[in-house]
């Protein structure tokens, strides 16, 4: 008899492996992102605070309408977390920890760090980052098994009445343990990696670039986030010469806050001409 695990396992197996023109479709970007929100919600606290969550919601929106028609309800979550950081996950899930709240001084701050996440969201870099991950991987390097996690906590009633049992009987007759294993064991590393370093130059310019676009169509200031991204200069310094690391994709995301920095500045004084 099959374990929900491997069901689960499986499902989620096939919506990342498939090649990326098949995994354009929304909805499997969308399930994705709900399993790995189960985990980060199972594994977190949150700030559930009404006024915050509010003020946080109502700027995520306001950017998230913005940035234009990508078929996504944002969500937004307060994580309770000092370190200075915000992630996404596929599908539209934005997550803020308090250490970044406790340092935002303003919407307009808090409204390009917020799209900056949207943009990773609406681009699909999370999806793609683990998609390359995986096909690029030629070991197996356990850092956390995030999506092993997801299966243990995730119930499978839904997906197997979506399904059809005969199908999910199928796809776990026709898919070894031990390829399953390798895939999310590689997955949960990408996962992890993704979150303490960012996706890639490419992936956190444009996300930066896209940033800019939705602060100034939506009314915020994009001057902001420079001003936030020097703040970001002056922590990581302070951790550099406390010898302490540093977890935060923020600060460590290629390539580098300065370079980004400057980047930024060069797109807003080409928008205001």
């Amino acid at each position: 008899m099959m374990s929900i695990k491997k069901i689960i396992m499986v499902i989620l197996f096939i919506l990342l492996v498939y090649p990326d023109n098949i995994f354009a479709i929304k909805e499997k970007d969308l399930k994705f992102g709900y399993y790995v929100d189960r985990v980060i919600t199972t594994s977190n606290s949150f700030i559930l605070d009404p006024e915050l969550n509010k003020r946080v919601t109502e700027i995520g929106n306001k950017i998230g309408k913005a940035s234009g028609d990508y078929g996504l309800n944002y969500t937004f979550r307060i994580v309770n977390d000092q370190v200075v950081n915000a992630r996404c996950a596929s599908g539209g899930f934005i997550y803020i920890n308090t250490g970044l709240l406790d340092i935002v001084e303003s919407k307009d701050e808090l409204a390009g760090i917020i799209g900056h996440e949207i943009a990773h969201a609406n681009m699909r870099h999370q999806v793609r980052f683990l998609n390359s991950s995986y096909r690029k991987a030629k070991t197996v390097s356990i850092v956390t098994n995030t999506i092993g996690t997801a299966a243990s906590i995730a119930g499978a009633g839904a997906i197997i009445g979506a399904l059809g049992t005969s199908v999910a009987a199928e796809l776990c007759i026709h898919t070894s343990d031990a390829l399953i294993s390798e895939f999310f064991s590689t997955i949960g590393g990408a996962v992890a990696q993704g979150w303490i370093t960012g996706y890639g130059k490419k992936q956190e310019i444009e996300a930066d670039s896209l940033a800019i676009k939705y602060m100034a169509k939506a009314g915020y200031d994009p001057n902001a986030m420079v001003n936030f991204f020097k703040k970001l200069v002056k922590i990581r310094n302070k951790l550099k010469s406390d010898n302490l690391p540093c977890g935060s994709n923020l600060i460590n995301s290629e390539p580098g806050l300065e370079e980004r920095i400057e980047n930024i500045e060069g797109l807003i004084t080409k928008t205001s001409k």
